[in-house]
């Protein structure tokens, strides 16, 4: 049998000391465990927040006061953090209770308040969401003044730090003070308060928080920390079960350490009380020690922290808090916190019962001696430990299932049109050197390469939509239109080819003698069933211009849709030359279908044609390509979804451009690096 993974509670002892570890040159790093058990790693970084805020002048630290985060400024550049032993505290963590269950040491709460108490962060009345929200004047300018250092944008901690070293004085402009306060909210949320697992890269779901900065303060951050942690607890057990050979642990697990060290009784190493925020008076050294004080050499050179115990009012397992109500915990903060030198004590906390598999275990023992120790007993605590296990089991099905709801929900939602406005805006500006190089490379059903000029002038611009960019707008329609239906994908009811087999027909090619057409047909056969979708559109490049060929397997019947039709429909010579075209494209489809789908059940006589009329105005020939697209994606085989008007015109291209960018297999990272560096506050992203 397969020995377990032991990462957090069983470490080699060595001459150094139990918590050293390799650190990166950021103070991030990683301690390597035991043979054959996970190395550990963090992006978690004091040395990088002690560096730049000892640097501050006496004023941005007072712009630093009004956000409310002034209690991070009490932060030492540290070159270590023991992440062995914040891993031992991660693994027991209990995120369904809140608490951090320390086996025979005791028990601890984890609220709010209590990371208000160690950091001094802002717990206001409000709670943060990660929807997007209309960016203010302050953030459009921070978002554009990052995408100028960094590819990355806001998400780029570096370009951070660079925007945090400049130099912000009382004559400085508003709007450069205000984006100083975000800077520095986003760089200590991004080192410490909530770090990821990717090198020099925050994801910023807070901009509702930030947007303004006068406000800051009046959110409650201690949740947000608070909410990531247990999101990260739940990826380090995930990971652990697992069993890789590198563990990243990510969100605030510095908190616990400080917590829990300061909760319990070490006599000596112990902190002063009344001093506030707690982390204040935390030092390296002094850490250290504590943990030293802790460990406990095990059989084979193991280690353990189990040494000292919580001290008795702060240990829930013996006097827990009442979580509902707020008057019975810790006192409630002013908005701006106390600097270090200040006292603020916690009150006392009220009791209330609280059950569980030891309480049940205890309540056995101490209520009905006789059978505490007998078959029946054991008996008792299995049932009851096996049913909290099957409840929990439960409840973490239940919220995986929303978490992915809401995923799915927001994932299907397009982003607002300023959104999409801002990218084309930073498309029309940006630089040729940047635009030069190859923005699309994807490689099935063939190759299909687009740099960024081909974007700029065919969807930000003026520019007539070439056969490429059109073939990978419709390959990214089907894309969605899977992902869509993914619950249902043996009943997609449209199929979307791209204008190559259009093209191989007109030009009296046979489409099966092409690969990349028969693999258009055939790919992801195992979730599409091409006898199921009604409609067929096949896109075509005339002497016109574009045009689409709807093909209605139900009523049997080929709607023409044309964008070089006016508001009087068509003429003699559009009808004839339409007729011909959709013929050649009606026989050389059912060739292909009856050849390569043996249940295909459509029969391919007694086919008429429709000429629907849905513009009501004319179009410039260079949107013709783009209102394809448009009658292609909005025509449901009845009617169109969108009314086909030129404003809808200008923010179905804005979408595209957005679309293409976030094509699924696209080889080429620069779009998505460049969404990264121009979404900034926009979360719909």
């Amino acid at each position: 049998m397969e020995e377990a993974p032991v990462v957090v509670n069983q470490e080699t002892m060595n001459e150094a000391s139990p918590d050293c570890f390799d650190s990166d040159g950021d103070g991030s790093g990683g301690s390597p465990g035991p043979p054959g058990t996970p190395a550990i790693t963090s992006r978690l970084s004091l040395l990088k927040i002690g560096a730049v805020i000892s640097k501050f002048s006496d004023f941005k630290k007072e712009l630093v006061r009004e956000t409310g985060f002034d209690g991070l400024l009490h932060i030492k550049s540290w070159q270590k953090i023991n992440l062995k032993y914040n891993a031992y505290l991660m693994d027991r963590v209990d995120v369904e209770n809140n608490i951090i269950n320390l086996e025979s040491q005791g028990m601890l709460e984890l609220t709010d308040n209590q990371v208000h108490y160690v950091f001094g962060i802002p717990i206001g009345e409000h709670t943060i969401f990660s929807e997007g929200v209309e960016p203010s004047d302050a953030c459009v300018e921070f978002t554009r003044v990052a995408a100028g250092i960094s590819d990355k944008g806001t998400h780029s901690l570096k370009a951070l730090e660079e925007y945090l070293n400049r130099d912000i004085t009382v004559d400085s402009r508003k709007i450069d003070k205000d984006c100083f306060k975000i800077a520095f909210v986003i760089f200590v949320v991004g080192h410490a308060l909530a770090p990821s697992a990717k090198h020099d890269y925050i994801k910023i779901d807070f901009w509702s928080a930030l947007n303004d900065v006068t406000k800051i303060n009046e959110w409650n951050w201690c949740r947000y920390v608070l909410s990531h942690l247990f999101q990260a607890v739940r990826k380090f057990k995930s990971d652990v079960l697992r069993r890789p050979p590198t563990i990243h642990i990510v969100g605030c697990h510095l908190f616990l350490q400080v917590l829990v060290l300061d909760s319990l009784d070490l006599d000596v190493n112990s902190k002063p009380q009344g001093v506030y925020p707690r982390f204040a008076i935390f030092y390296y050294d002094s850490m250290k020690k504590m943990v030293d004080a802790i460990s406990v050499n095990m059989r084979g050179g193991e280690i353990s922290y189990h040494r000292s115990s919580v001290r008795r009012e702060q240990n829930v397992s013996k006097e827990l808090v009442c979580v509902d109500d707020p008057t019975n915990n810790f006192p409630r903060p002013t908005p701006t916190p106390k600097r270090a030198q200040f006292t603020s004590a916690p009150a006392k906390r009220a009791s209330y019962i609280k059950t569980g598999p030891l309480e049940f275990a205890n309540h056995i023992r101490t209520k009905y001696p006789t059978i505490s120790g007998e078959k029946l007993g054991m008996i008792l605590n299995e049932h009851n430990a096996r049913g909290l296990a099957h409840i929990s089991e439960m409840r973490r099905s239940f919220q995986s299932t929303m978490f992915n709801f809401v995923d799915n929900w927001i994932s299907t939602t397009p982003p607002s049109q300023t959104v999409l406005r801002t990218i084309k805006d930073w498309f029309l500006e940006a630089s040729r050197l940047t635009l030069e190089r190859q923005w699309i490379a994807h490689p099935k059903p063939r190759l299909i390469c687009i740099d960024g000029i081909e974007l700029h002038q065919q969807l930000a611009g003026i520019d007539e939509l070439s056969h490429e960019v059109g073939a990978i707008i419709f390959r990214r329609f089907g894309q969605m239109d899977k992902f869509y239906n993914k619950d249902t994908t043996t009943m997609i009811w449209r199929k979307f080819l791209e204008p190559d087999f259009a093209t191989a027909v007109l030009s009296n090619a046979d489409p099966l003698t092409i690969q990349s057409i028969r693999t258009s047909f055939t790919d992801g056969v195992a979730d599409l069933n091409p006898a199921s979708s009604r409609l067929w559109h096949i896109p075509a490049i005339l002497p016109d211009g574009w045009a689409l060929y709807s093909f209605d397997m139900l009523k049997r019947r080929i709607v023409v849709l044309d964008p070089a039709v006016g508001p009087f429909g068509f003429s003699n010579r559009q009808v004839n030359m339409h007729t011909y075209v959709s013929d050649k494209l009606h026989s050389a489809l059912f060739r292909c279908l009856q050849i390569m789908f043996e249940n295909w059940h459509y029969s391919c006589g007694e086919w008429t044609r429709s000429f629907p009329v849905p513009m009501i105005e004319n179009m410039e020939k260079y949107n013709y390509g783009a209102r394809t697209t448009f009658l292609a994606w909005n025509f449901d085989g009845e009617k169109f979804q969108i009314p086909v008007a030129k404003d809808n015109m200008e923010r179905h291209k804005n979408w595209l451009l957005y679309e293409v960018m976030h094509t699924d297999g696209n080889e080429s990272m620069i779009s998505s690096d460049a969404i990264e560096a121009i979404k900034g506050s926009f979360l719909a992203l």
